[in-house]
Parts: structure tokens; C-alpha cells; sequence
């Protein structure tokens, strides 16, 4: 058998590296691909983890592209700690559109009251500040340095143009987070 394959090898050397260079290019992109899946899965799954809300309300069809579950009233965040049991509550409004860079796919925003959003999930701000007025917003360390934004740049969301005020960290649900008003006035969000 061995004799046959350093025969055709000898015979066929242009065939023996073409197939060779096919095996490889098919095992690299297998490893590439494998890789590039698992690691999007664990940061998802790492950021996920950092969100300690134990129910999410949201509409039916709240999280396909280009969505808000902006229609669920934040009232319901009242109604909810009037439950026996419930410890806190705090409304959150989740946009998801497409990101426009083409980096990453989608892109999703989350519109919080930043004090006990970030008490409930164990998130500070490592620098700068919380966002403290409509056209300002917070991001995580992951997506300050990989878009290489800094304190003080102005990102276009929603269709406005915010000031970046702060980073924040643990990641935790979106890299993106500008106050609840902000987003309710946001024009894309219905």
C-alpha cells in the first residue's frame, strides 16, 4: 500500500498537491469556523450570565431585527414589586437593529435607569460616568476597544448623535446602554 501511494506521489505530483493543499484548507476552515462559533458563544453566554434579572417581560416579536419591546408599558415594573417575593424590579428597553459597520451583525442598545440597572447586575463604571442626560451613553470595555472609541467621541444611534461619558463592566446584556428617556424619545422605537 505504501509502495503504491509513494508511487502515485512520484507519478502525480501535481494531483498528490492539489489534494494535499484541499485537506488542509478544509481542516483549517473547519478549526477557523469551530473557533470563531465558540468563542461568540461564550461571550454571549459570559454577558447573558451577567444579566441577573430571573424574568424577562417583553411583547411577542420583541427581539427580531430592526425591534424594540419598547410597547411593554415600564409601569409593569411597579406592578411587578407589588409581587410577594419579588426583590427589584427595573425596566429596561432593549432596541435591535443592524449594525451598519458590518462588524458585528446586529447591533443592540439597552435604554436603563443606570443606578438600579447596574445594582441589580453587579456593574460599575470603571471610567468616566453614568450617563446623566438623553444624548449621552455608556459602553462596555470590549466595544471601546474595538471600535477604538474613546471618552468624549460621538457615536450615531438611533439616528442622533450621543456622547460616549463612560465604560462600564462586568458586560452585561448590550455593549451599548443610554438612559430609558433617551431611548423612550428615541424616533426608531415603537
Amino acid at each position: 500500500m505504501l509502495e503504491l501511494v509513494l508511487a502515485n506521489l512520484r507519478v502525480r505530483p501535481f494531483r498528490t498537491l492539489i489534494s494535499v493543499i484541499g485537506v488542509a484548507l478544509g481542516v483549517v476552515l473547519v478549526v477557523l469556523f469551530t473557533g470563531l462559533a465558540r468563542g461568540m458563544t461564550d461571550d454571549m453566554a459570559r454577558r447573558a450570565s451577567n444579566w441577573k434579572a430571573e424574568i424577562v417581560f417583553t411583547r411577542p416579536g420583541a427581539m427580531e431585527l430592526q425591534s424594540s419591546n419598547a410597547s411593554v408599558s415600564t409601569t409593569y415594573a411597579q406592578r411587578l414589586r407589588e409581587i410577594d417575593g419579588v426583590q427589584s424590579t427595573v425596566p429596561v428597553i432593549r432596541y435591535v437593529t443592524a449594525d451598519t459597520t458590518g462588524r458585528w451583525g446586529i447591533k443592540q442598545i439597552d435604554g436603563v435607569d443606570w443606578q438600579p440597572f447596574a445594582e441589580m447586575n453587579g456593574m460599575q463604571i470603571v471610567d468616566g460616568r453614568a450617563p446623566a442626560s438623553n444624548d449621552e451613553v455608556v459602553l462596555d470595555e470590549r466595544q471601546m476597544r474595538d471600535e477604538k472609541i474613546k471618552l468624549g467621541d460621538s457615536m450615531n444611534l438611533l439616528g442622533k448623535d450621543f456622547k460616549v461619558v463612560g465604560v462600564f463592566s462586568p458586560p452585561s446584556g448590550s455593549r451599548t446602554k443610554m438612559s430609558l428617556a433617551a431611548m423612550q424619545e428615541a424616533p426608531l422605537v415603537a
